[in-house]
């Protein structure tokens, strides 16, 4: 069989030049080029090359030579074969016939697959036929291909078992694969499906990312109609009554590309209002205020500028109003050029009667160009001067003395003297003082700053010719000279200066020479810079006579130098031409006399040098043309690159000696090796072995695989490693070849088992299974049993089933994610779509989870049946699902919950019912009834009641609550009527808080009202009783004066034990009636706030 296949290999590339790669990986993806370009070698182009012609394939547009041979031999790849070139899948825009990936399918074999996929395929798995296998019974004839499917695209129409692009007399509209004359009931919107092979009217129940006009849905709105919650109008609802164009492009709250006209709630800040129109600009003869257009500017901002329709409040400063109109001009007319309070005169009202003469420039105001033009200012006092009633800065020629604000021609009066200032920019400004500045000379009635020439020095404030000789010293001020005893810097002829001039430069002293003399002989000049910015600097120079030459300077000929001429010496600071005994050596690098030679230099025709010349040899200090027998050329580079060569009697560390040409060198020639520090040409019997690294000498191999006398770290590609050595061929008792990190081919070694981490195929065992072989238990396989089917793309692994956090794609693979085409997961499955329409459907990281439910966290969307953990806020829940509604329309109440806004029949517990909402207080102008916001209590509960802690009355009751009474329209608590000690002058009656208690009514102890005949019988008892026991003891009194007038004293005990007994009698009577009353106040204060409880 092999020989059978390399004949047909030969013979296959006999007819075609071309030539067959095989190659074990996967072929990079083509690209997806757009409908209006050609795939040409991976690359989009607009037209195709000449010698190519342009074909569709009905996935992609391509250039292909015309008579191109692209079929492969059957078997000559492992999986697929694409121009001659093995691949394990074939590119997107091919399709496999015979495993060779065509750019079409041979007219023989011309009915496609596509797997699940129905529509957008460009990605999935196409295959050619000759007839359409099982289960692919619906055929779709395109131009292209006829295309098998498991049933229908939506966009056809079911005829047997023939899927059909277009209705033709069954109907206009397509429902359920079906073409019908009119849409159901259930589906009665219409929208143009289009795909990649028709376009066909639809029916729907809603419109997806369109619009709804006339129950059609469209793209955008129709002329002359306005787009308004996703329906094309005639005009806007009142709670969107403005009109805005869709050609202004500025919000982002509404749709801009599906209609020219949009209903908004308000025109927003960049535009105006005109008969509920949004527009940029109010047209003439409008004006804008503030976001309306009106006929005329009114109220606040009654003005507006020339040219410009814009209601302001008031004029800018550089306009002005004029004739009493409200238009502010940028200029005065010709005949009115005086302005007051920027208002245009013809001349200055009595009140400003000065004038201020000003050049006004010209100016742009919002693209307008106003022109220059000269007015004058009305004020009522000049700020500076004024002459001839026209306010001035400085006074004229014929009148320059300012005198009180005034310009004079003379001073007079009370300042007589004229006085001559040089002010700012050394301008001259004249004035008239009473009496002239101490620090200038009087001259009759004029006072001067300066002497006169002919008197330049000034003494004593005085203005002489010279100055005297104790104060001999002329000091310059301004135009004069000052006399004093002594410069504070320098002097020259007696003059003082701040730097001594060029004439005489040199400073000795407080004095300037023009040259150096004396003990002072020697010519010092310094300069020094000072930095002004970080890119500027000023220089200064100065002169001096000194003594001696300053630290790190030397004297040569009376003058100061940094550095000695180049033909001369450093000799103790000074420059000389030759260097004297005992400092005849010249150190080279410094150009200085010295003794004896430092240290790191070497000594050669009297210079001490830093090495020796070329062609000379360094022994110790000195410079010597050839080293001694006893000693071996070492030569040395440094960091400069110069070379140096020594001779020394022992090679240093870091170099090896060649014995045979007396040398130490860094590395031994190519040819040797290196043995200790020696270089030999070969190692000797006890160090046989070679270092392949370092091309050292060893007895055995460290941490190294010995091949054929030299150690390596690595065996050769052709090798495997056996017990520290590289073997072309593993011996029979280690027979397995072990692959380490298959990824790179590092090492390979001969084993007699397979490690226990590693997967074995045949003979051989790999840590990584190569590339397009499958992981089953501790082999690599190159496809999976059916017990273990399932592929992991992650892991390249055999399973039952996929693991938790993957899901099953197509063709046995597990991966992260459903692809496009298949996006939905049933039973752990990718799938086109969910099973029913009563399905719903959540996003999962794999993709869209099927599901009979929304359940937890989540929320059933009405139209997509989408589950989502919120509902927008332009929808409501209603039982669970969200709708597209703005109200809820069974439900009275709204609640503001995580999940959105819910529809609901009442509040929670704590809130309050405001409108549809529910809250948790209600507005400061509103009062709570039954967990309601109302304006005002209802009859039937008219009294308010102030909760503890709240600051005004919020809940209405029909009767105020336990422990508390009416007063007025508010309940108030019995301590705040009476008093904690019952001390306020208010009393309790029927559960209200009263002033007095009504009449026939007392008020008692308690504070509380009782009727006086309540109290009546209690009171007439007790006086029946006292006048009874009055009437006993004037009875008995009188039986007993009658009786024995001998017995007196017993019948006086007798008297006195009677009237004990009375009084007894009568204690009794008073603490029965005091008990009487206790006992009644309590009762009606427990019967009045028990009323008030009721």
């Amino acid at each position: 069989m092999v020989y059978i296949k390399l004949i047909v290999v030969f013979l296959l590339l006999m007819q075609s030049p071309q030539k067959i790669r095989v190659s074990s990986g996967i072929l990079s993806q083509f690209r997806n080029c757009s409908s209006s370009y050609y795939l040409n070698n991976n690359e989009c182009v607009s037209r195709c090359p000449p010698f190519k012609m342009s074909i569709s394939n009905g996935f992609a547009n391509l250039c292909v030579k015309e008579n191109e041979v692209t079929s492969c031999p059957v078997g000559i790849c492992k999986n697929y074969c694409y121009k001659f070139q093995c691949t394990e899948l074939c590119p997107h825009h091919t399709f496999n016939f015979n495993s060779t990936c065509l750019e079409r399918c041979p007219k023989e074999a011309n009915f496609i697959t596509t797997g699940d996929c129905e529509e957008n395929c460009f990605s999935a798995e196409k295959t050619c036929h000759k007839e359409c296998p099982e289960p692919y019974n619906y055929h779709l004839n395109t131009p292209f291909f006829t295309w098998c499917q498991r049933k229908c695209p939506i966009y056809t129409h079911v005829n047997n078992f023939t899927c059909e692009l277009s209705c033709s007399n069954n109907g206009l509209y397509l429902y359920n694969n079906t073409c019908r004359r009119t849409c159901p009931d259930s589906n009665r919107l219409v929208y143009l499906h289009s795909s990649k092979f028709n376009e066909i009217l639809m029916c729907t129940n809603h419109c997806v990312n369109l619009v709804l006009y006339q129950n059609r849905c469209t793209t955008k709105c129709p002329k002359q109609t306005i787009l308004h919650n996703g329906s094309c109008l005639s005009s806007c609802p009142t709670t969107h009554p403005y009109i805005y164009s869709t050609a202004l492009r500025y919000r982002t709250d509404v749709s801009l590309n599906q209609s020219d006209l949009v209903c908004v709630r308000d025109c927003g800040l960049e535009y105006k209002t005109l008969n509920f129109t949004c527009v940029v600009e109010c047209p003439i003869p409008f004006f804008a205020h503030g976001g309306l257009c009106k006929n005329e500017c009114t109220g606040d901002k009654m003005y507006h500028i020339q040219h410009f329709r814009k209601c302001i409040s008031s004029c800018p400063l550089s306009f002005f109003l004029f004739n009493n109109t409200k238009i502010c001009y940028g200029n005065c007319p010709k005949d009115f050029l005086y302005t007051f309070n920027q208002t245009c005169y013809s001349e200055c009202p009595e009140t400003a009667q000065f004038v201020i003469e000003k050049e006004k420039g010209a100016f742009y105001y919002n693209g307008i160009l106003y022109q220059s033009g000269l007015y004058y200012e009305c004020v009522e006092k000049c700020p500076y001067l004024y002459f001839q009633n026209k306010c001035v800065t400085t006074c004229p020629a014929t009148a320059k003395y300012q005198f009180n604000k005034t310009c004079v021609k003379n001073c007079s009066g009370d300042m007589p003297y004229h006085l001559t200032k040089r002010e700012l920019f050394y301008l001259e400004k004249y004035y008239c003082v009473a009496v002239c500045p101490v620090y200038v000379v009087k001259q009759s009635s004029i006072c001067t700053s300066t002497c006169p020439v002919d008197a330049l020095y000034l003494y004593n404030k005085t203005c002489d010719s010279m100055c005297p000789f104790s104060q001999k010293f002329a000091m310059k001020k301004m135009s004069f000279y000052e006399c004093v005893a002594g410069c504070p810097k320098l002097s020259v002829n007696n003059l003082c200066v701040e730097k001594c001039p060029d004439m005489a430069k040199y400073q000795a002293g407080p004095v300037c020479l023009n040259m150096c003399y004396g003990s002072l002989s020697y010519h010092y000049t310094n300069t020094t810079k000072t930095r002004l910015s970080y890119f500027s600097y000023t220089t200064e120079t100065n002169y001096y006579c000194l003594e001696t030459c300053p630290k790190n300077m030397f004297g040569f000929y009376f003058r100061c130098v940094t550095e000695c001429p180049k033909t001369t010496y450093h000799l103790q600071e000074k420059c000389v031409y030759d260097c004297p005994y005992p400092f005849q050596y010249v150190i080279a690098t410094e150009l200085r006399c010295t003794d004896v030679c430092p240290n790191n230099t070497v000594l050669y025709n009297r210079t001490c040098m830093s090495f020796c010349p070329d062609k000379m040899l360094q022994l110790q200090n000195t410079c010597v043309r050839k080293c001694p027998q006893t000693h071996l050329i070492y030569t040395q580079n440094n960091y400069t690159g110069q070379i140096r060569n020594f001779c020394v009697s022992i090679c240093p560390n870091s170099s090896y000696k060649l014995q045979s040409e007396k040398l130490c060198l860094d590395k031994c020639p190519q040819q040797f090796y290196i043995d200790g520090r020696e270089c030999v040409e070969t190692c000797p019997r006890y160090r046989k072995l070679i270092n392949n690294n370092t091309k050292e000498c060893t007895a055995r191999c460290h941490d190294m695989y010995l091949y054929f006398n030299v150690c390596v770290e690595i065996c050769p590609t052709e090798a495997f490693v056996y017990r520290n050595i590289c073997v072309i061929k593993c011996p029979l008792s280690h027979s397995l070849k072990y692959f380490a990190n298959g990824d790179t081919p590092s090492k390979k070694y001969c084993v007699q088992k397979c490690p226990t981490h590693a997967y074995q195929m045949d003979d051989s065992c790999y840590d990584v299974c190569p590339n397009s072989l499958l992981l089953y238990e501790q082999h690599c396989v190159k496809t999976c049993p059916p017990s273990r089917k399932l592929v992991d793309v992650t892991t390249n692994r055999c399973n039952a089933k996929c693991p938790k956090d993957l899901v099953i794609t197509f063709h046995n693979k597990c991966d992260k994610r459903c692809p496009a085409e298949n996006q939905f997961i049933e039973n752990g499955s990718c799938v086109q779509s969910c099973p029913t329409h009563s399905r719903h459907y959540y996003s999962t990281s794999n993709g869209y989870l099927c599901t009979n439910s929304c359940a937890g966290q989540h929320i059933a969307f009405e139209e997509t049946k989408i589950c989502k953990t919120k509902c927008p806020n332009n929808r409501v829940i209603v039982d669970g699902v969200c709708k597209l509604h703005e109200k809820c329309t069974n439900h009275p109440f709204i609640k503001d919950t995580p999940k959105g806004r819910v529809c609901g029949h009442g509040c929670p517990e704590g809130k309050k019912l405001y409108g549809t909402k529910c809250i948790w207080s209600c507005p400061h102008d509103l009062y709570v009834f039954n967990k309601t916001c109302v304006q005002e209590c209802p009859k039937h509960a008219p009294y308010l009641w102030k909760a503890f802690g709240a600051t005004i009355p919020r809940e209405c009751f029909s009767f105020c609550p336990f422990m508390m009474v009416v007063n007025g329209s508010d309940c108030i608590s019995i301590i705040e009527c009476v008093g904690i000690m019952l001390e306020k002058d208010y009393a309790i009656h029927n559960g209200m808080c009263v002033k007095e208690c009504p009449s026939r009514m007392l008020r008692f102890k308690n504070s509380s009202c009782q009727y006086i005949s309540e109290f009546v019988v209690p009171i007439v008892i007790c006086f029946f009783i006292t006048v009874g026991c009055f009437i006993t003891i004037i009875k008995m009194m009188s039986l007993k004066i009658k009786a024995k007038k001998t017995m007196e004293s017993s019948q006086n005990a007798d008297q006195c034990m009677e009237t004990r007994q009375n009084r007894t009698s009568n204690t009794t009577s008073v603490a029965h009636e005091t008990e009487v009353k206790q006992t009644f106040l309590g009762n009606v204060v427990w019967n009045s706030a028990l009323d008030e409880h009721i």
